[in-house]
């Protein structure tokens, strides 16, 4: 079996031979180097060819599915900033679990809480 998944991770589809790699929003074309395609937002980035990747800044920021470009530094720290919170919320459903003073209705409270979606 032939493994499909290349550049950035995105999958190669080789129908119609284009070769193209699928980025969800858009196509990319690695023959050329290009997307081959509009950006889905151009509007909002009237200052650089609709063509481009990641602002034509490829190795400052990324363009994880062809719409639109992050610095992977911020998303970094979101992730970690949600991973603490999550450990926060696991440390409270902990700690009020175990104190033998918390009512029920509390204990009930916070694990219903931690489970609630934002």
């Amino acid at each position: 079996m032939e493994y499909l998944y290349q550049y950035n991770g995105k999958e190669l589809n080789e129908d119609f031979g284009l070769d193209w790699n699928d980025y969800g929003a858009r196509w990319y074309d690695r023959a050329i180097g290009r997307f081959p395609s509009l950006d889905p937002i151009v509007d909002q980035f009237a200052f650089v060819s609709p063509f481009n990747y990641a602002e034509n800044e490829p190795v400052k920021m990324t363009d994880p599915n062809g719409e639109i470009p992050i610095i992977p530094i911020i998303a970094g720290i979101w992730a970690i900033a949600e991973i603490v919170m999550s450990a926060y919320d696991a440390y409270d459903v902990v700690s009020t679990l175990a104190d033998p003073e918390a009512s029920t209705t509390e204990k009930v409270t916070t694990v219903v809480g931690a489970g609630a979606p934002d």
